[in-house]
């Protein structure tokens, strides 16, 4: 720091700079106040998810039955193989707050977990079916749905996966979710639940280029002969979702496509929901349209598993021909009651961009380059000018040794002061313009660590995406 005037000045330059860096640290920590108290926002028209862990709980007959539920979609994949999806966490989404709004479905917010993309992973998916579901008592009611990948290993058809977002093809047996193993897994963790539904629009596997056992990739098959290997792990994974459900009184389940067929996702306005062209499975679109009445053939507000697979099957075959025609299996009654129809509205609230964006944004990271440049072009340029300012001080003090004192006088040293002065101010003015630059630069780089893309709290402010309102059957 340059110090070569008076003691004042020095204490000035000083004060100047502790200014800047205080004024600095307040706007710090008062944006990650901003932060936190954003992340505690709660809209008035939305359930936000909530992440508790529930510890088990004593169960008695008398209690009243309570309803679970195990949410999870996944649209990109860490195994670069497994191609992305659009709309799998576009359809968990929705679902879940179906499932939880005051208007939906009514469900405790606190027993029903949402996986999403790096959520739904392997472990995620395993403490939420091991740990979460542990809760659940005998007479209660547990819903599982899952959108995303479902495929088998390639040498072994008969066992039949969901791929996860961290799955790796080269081990899916310690990396995905084994659904020959979920029924025992869940026997195990979750008891003998009175009534367990499991809703599947996983079977999107043509694509994934599976490790080359066979001398086979799936780039080099022909579009006929990729079909053909899409029909077959699609097979796969309905015969074993099946098996799932089929000795467990009580249990059924739904899934997109019949074990010959692929579940295909809404393009270019094939399903349109509360007209609007809805993005995600068809059999999800097909799945929430049924909620707002014109699925409750007796008017009951309630959908029966009859009312509710009819409907979806219907519309799908309506959308796609027979091309894809959903499945039911397991042991659970036609009349059993599933979920209850909207009473008036129910407003969808729109996705986060942070699960719709594999790679997400630094909209500060432009300005955060320029202000370091600036400020090191200005540490630099104050770095010479105190050079130049101690060879104008030094000038000045040799000068009453020199032969030009007797020539000049004193308006010759009168002019090595002021040149000096001059130099000094300069290099003080860049020494402080540093110090503001190097804040801005921090202010910057802690508003860019802080920065999240979109979440929960900022689209609850907004608009929901979708309201579906009250329809007579």
């Amino acid at each position: 720091m340059l110090c070569l005037s008076s003691q004042t000045s020095c204490r000035s330059l000083f004060f100047s700079t502790f200014a800047y860096l205080w004024l600095y640290l307040c706007f710090s920590l008062s944006l990650t106040a901003c932060q936190s108290s954003s992340q505690l926002y709660s809209g008035n028209r939305y359930v936000m998810p909530i992440q508790s862990v529930n510890a088990p709980t004593q169960c008695n007959s008398a209690q009243s039955a309570k309803a679970w539920a195990v949410v999870a979609g996944v649209n990109f994949y860490q195994d670069e193989r497994i191609p992305d999806l659009k709309g799998a966490v576009n359809d968990a989404w929705n679902f879940y707050h179906y499932l939880v709004s005051p208007n939906g479905a009514r469900f405790e917010p606190d027993r029903v977990r949402l996986l999403l993309n790096e959520q739904a992973t392997r472990a995620g998916i395993e403490d939420a079916l091991g740990q979460f579901l542990t809760s659940a008592c005998p007479q209660d009611k547990v819903v599982i749905y899952f959108a995303g990948h479902g495929a088998p290993e390639p040498d072994r058809p008969e066992e039949a996966f969901l791929l996860m977002h961290d799955t790796n093809l080269d081990s899916m047996v310690s990396s995905a979710v084994s659904m020959s193993q979920l029924p025992k897994f869940l026997q195990w963790r979750a008891g003998q639940t009175a009534e367990l539904l499991m809703l599947i629009d996983a079977c999107h596997s043509g694509n994934i280029k599976f490790p080359n056992q066979r001398g086979i990739t799936s780039t080099s098959l022909k579009n006929s002969e990729l079909g053909l290997l899409e029909k077959t792990r699609a097979k796969s994974v309905q015969n074993t979702l099946k098996k799932m459900v089929k000795n467990q009184n009580g249990w059924g389940a739904i899934s997109a496509a019949a074990a010959n067929q692929t579940a295909g996702e809404s393009a270019g306005g094939v399903c349109q929901l509360a007209g609007k062209d809805y993005n995600g499975g068809l059999f999800t679109c097909a799945l929430l349209e049924s909620f707002d009445g014109k699925a409750d053939q007796n008017q009951d507000k309630a959908l029966s598993l009859d009312e509710l697979f009819k409907h979806v099957s219907g519309r799908l075959v309506s959308m796609r021909g027979l091309d894809q025609i959903p499945q039911r299996s397991g042991n659970m009654s036609g009349n059993q009651q599933l979920f209850p129809t909207i009473d008036q509205k129910l407003e969808l609230p729109q996705v986060p961009l942070r699960y719709l964006q594999e790679t997400h944004p630094h909209p500060y990271r432009p300005w955060l380059y320029g202000s370091l440049t600036l400020s090191g072009v200005a540490l630099a340029s104050s770095i010479a000018m105190n050079f130049i300012a101690n060879q104008s001080a030094r000038d000045a003090n040799q000068y009453t040794a020199s032969a030009a004192t007797e020539l000049a006088g004193p308006q010759g040293y009168n002019s090595l002061s002021q040149r000096y002065e001059k130099d000094r101010s300069t290099a003080m003015q860049l020494y402080i313009s540093t110090a503001i630059l190097s804040a801005i630069a921090g202010s910057l780089f802690t508003m860019d660590a802080l920065h999240q893309p979109e979440g929960e709290a900022e689209v609850y402010r907004r608009a929901p995406a979708i309201v579906l309102e009250r329809q007579a059957p």
